[in-house]
Protein backbone atom coordinates (compact mmCIF):
# COMPACT_ATOMS: atom_id res chain seq x y z
CA UNK A 1 0.00 0.00 0.00
CA UNK A 2 1.33 3.44 -0.89
CA UNK A 3 0.37 6.41 1.24
CA UNK A 4 0.11 9.68 -0.60
CA UNK A 5 0.09 13.15 0.87
CA UNK A 6 -1.31 16.00 -1.16
CA UNK A 7 0.77 19.17 -1.48
CA UNK A 8 -1.89 21.11 0.42
CA UNK A 9 -1.41 18.78 3.41
CA UNK A 10 2.38 18.94 3.57
CA UNK A 11 2.45 21.93 5.89
CA UNK A 12 0.08 20.27 8.33
CA UNK A 13 1.68 16.82 8.44
CA UNK A 14 3.95 16.21 11.38
CA UNK A 15 5.61 13.14 12.85
CA UNK A 16 5.89 14.96 16.17
CA UNK A 17 2.45 16.24 17.14
CA UNK A 18 2.14 19.31 19.33
CA UNK A 19 1.74 18.83 23.09
CA UNK A 20 -1.92 19.78 22.91
CA UNK A 21 -2.62 16.39 21.30
CA UNK A 22 -0.34 14.38 23.58
CA UNK A 23 -1.22 14.52 27.26
CA UNK A 24 1.33 14.65 30.03
CA UNK A 25 2.52 11.31 31.37
CA UNK A 26 0.57 9.36 33.97
CA UNK A 27 3.20 10.22 36.57
CA UNK A 28 3.01 13.96 35.82
CA UNK A 29 -0.79 14.00 35.79
CA UNK A 30 -0.95 12.07 39.07
CA UNK A 31 1.30 14.69 40.69
CA UNK A 32 -1.39 17.29 39.97
CA UNK A 33 -4.24 15.21 41.38
CA UNK A 34 -5.51 13.48 38.24
CA UNK A 35 -6.76 9.98 38.92
CA UNK A 36 -7.12 7.06 36.52
CA UNK A 37 -9.98 4.62 36.38
CA UNK A 38 -11.16 1.91 34.02
CA UNK A 39 -14.09 3.15 31.93
CA UNK A 40 -16.50 0.22 32.13
CA UNK A 41 -19.38 2.13 30.53
CA UNK A 42 -18.12 2.21 26.98
CA UNK A 43 -18.61 0.51 23.66
CA UNK A 44 -15.08 0.93 22.23
CA UNK A 45 -11.57 0.93 23.63
CA UNK A 46 -11.17 4.43 22.16
CA UNK A 47 -13.92 5.88 24.43
CA UNK A 48 -11.66 7.93 26.70
CA UNK A 49 -13.36 10.50 28.93
CA UNK A 50 -12.18 13.11 31.41
CA UNK A 51 -14.33 13.88 34.44
CA UNK A 52 -13.00 17.38 35.12
CA UNK A 53 -15.13 17.83 38.23
CA UNK A 54 -13.57 14.81 39.95
CA UNK A 55 -10.20 15.00 38.19
CA UNK A 56 -10.57 11.47 36.84
CA UNK A 57 -9.42 10.19 33.45
CA UNK A 58 -11.62 7.26 32.41
CA UNK A 59 -9.96 4.86 29.98
CA UNK A 60 -11.45 1.60 28.70
CA UNK A 61 -9.48 -1.57 29.34
CA UNK A 62 -6.93 -2.50 26.69
CA UNK A 63 -5.63 -6.05 26.32
CA UNK A 64 -2.11 -6.00 24.87
CA UNK A 65 -0.48 -9.10 23.46
CA UNK A 66 2.17 -10.01 20.91
CA UNK A 67 0.04 -8.97 17.93
CA UNK A 68 -1.15 -5.61 19.29
CA UNK A 69 1.65 -3.61 17.64
CA UNK A 70 0.96 -5.11 14.21
CA UNK A 71 -2.78 -4.58 14.55
CA UNK A 72 -2.44 -0.94 15.61
CA UNK A 73 0.14 -0.21 12.90
CA UNK A 74 -2.05 -1.77 10.20
CA UNK A 75 -5.10 0.16 11.37
CA UNK A 76 -3.13 3.42 11.42
CA UNK A 77 -1.82 2.78 7.90
CA UNK A 78 -5.39 2.13 6.78
CA UNK A 79 -6.51 5.43 8.36
CA UNK A 80 -3.64 7.28 6.71
CA UNK A 81 -4.43 5.82 3.31
CA UNK A 82 -8.17 6.40 3.36
CA UNK A 83 -9.17 10.04 3.06
CA UNK A 84 -12.72 9.23 4.20
CA UNK A 85 -11.57 7.53 7.41
CA UNK A 86 -11.34 9.28 10.76
CA UNK A 87 -8.05 8.94 12.63
CA UNK A 88 -9.42 7.30 15.79
CA UNK A 89 -6.73 4.64 16.16
CA UNK A 90 -3.94 7.10 15.33
CA UNK A 91 -5.33 9.63 17.82
CA UNK A 92 -5.76 6.94 20.49
CA UNK A 93 -2.23 5.62 19.97
CA UNK A 94 -0.65 9.07 20.19
CA UNK A 95 -2.71 9.87 23.28
CA UNK A 96 -1.65 6.64 24.98
CA UNK A 97 1.97 7.30 23.97
CA UNK A 98 1.77 10.59 25.85
CA UNK A 99 0.33 8.91 28.94
CA UNK A 100 2.71 5.95 28.95
CA UNK A 101 6.13 7.52 28.89
CA UNK A 102 7.82 4.99 31.16
CA UNK A 103 7.43 1.61 32.82
CA UNK A 104 6.20 3.43 35.93
CA UNK A 105 3.34 4.96 33.90
CA UNK A 106 2.46 1.56 32.44
CA UNK A 107 2.57 -0.03 35.91
CA UNK A 108 0.03 2.44 37.26
CA UNK A 109 -2.40 1.78 34.40
CA UNK A 110 -1.93 -1.95 34.94
CA UNK A 111 -2.66 -1.56 38.66
CA UNK A 112 -5.84 0.37 37.78
CA UNK A 113 -6.82 -2.49 35.43
CA UNK A 114 -6.81 -0.16 32.43
CA UNK A 115 -4.09 -2.17 30.72
CA UNK A 116 -3.83 -5.92 30.76
CA UNK A 117 -0.76 -7.24 28.97
CA UNK A 118 1.08 -10.38 27.96
CA UNK A 119 4.36 -8.67 27.08
CA UNK A 120 6.42 -9.76 30.06
CA UNK A 121 7.21 -6.38 31.61
CA UNK A 122 5.96 -2.85 32.01
CA UNK A 123 9.03 -1.68 30.07
CA UNK A 124 7.74 -3.61 27.06
CA UNK A 125 4.33 -1.90 27.36
CA UNK A 126 5.97 1.54 27.44
CA UNK A 127 8.22 0.63 24.51
CA UNK A 128 5.21 -0.51 22.50
CA UNK A 129 3.43 2.85 22.77
CA UNK A 130 6.62 4.90 22.43
CA UNK A 131 7.63 3.07 19.24
CA UNK A 132 4.26 3.22 17.46
CA UNK A 133 4.24 7.00 17.11
CA UNK A 134 7.56 6.92 15.27
CA UNK A 135 5.92 4.85 12.55
CA UNK A 136 3.18 7.31 11.56
CA UNK A 137 2.37 10.77 10.36
CA UNK A 138 -0.38 12.66 12.07
CA UNK A 139 -2.56 15.64 11.26
CA UNK A 140 -3.33 17.14 14.68
CA UNK A 141 -6.52 18.82 13.42
CA UNK A 142 -8.09 15.36 13.08
CA UNK A 143 -7.78 14.27 16.72
CA UNK A 144 -10.96 13.26 18.53
CA UNK A 145 -9.05 13.50 21.84
CA UNK A 146 -8.02 17.13 21.36
CA UNK A 147 -10.59 18.50 23.84
CA UNK A 148 -9.62 15.97 26.51
CA UNK A 149 -5.93 16.77 26.01
CA UNK A 150 -6.66 20.48 26.35
CA UNK A 151 -8.67 19.97 29.55
CA UNK A 152 -5.94 17.76 31.03
CA UNK A 153 -3.33 20.39 30.14
CA UNK A 154 -5.45 23.18 31.67
CA UNK A 155 -5.82 21.16 34.88
CA UNK A 156 -2.09 20.41 34.89
CA UNK A 157 -1.11 24.05 34.33
CA UNK A 158 -3.56 25.30 36.94
CA UNK A 159 -2.24 22.92 39.60
CA UNK A 160 1.40 23.83 38.87
CA UNK A 161 0.65 27.55 39.07
CA UNK A 162 -1.08 27.19 42.48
Amino acid sequence: MTICVQDSDLERVSSDPPDIVMPHSVTSLRSTGIGFKENKNCEKFTDIQFDHKNGMLLIPRLHINGSTKSILLNLMVFEQGNKFCSRYITSYTIFMDGLVDSAKDAQHLIEKQIIYHELGSEDNVATLFNSLRREIYFIPDDCYLRDISQKLDEHYQQKWRS
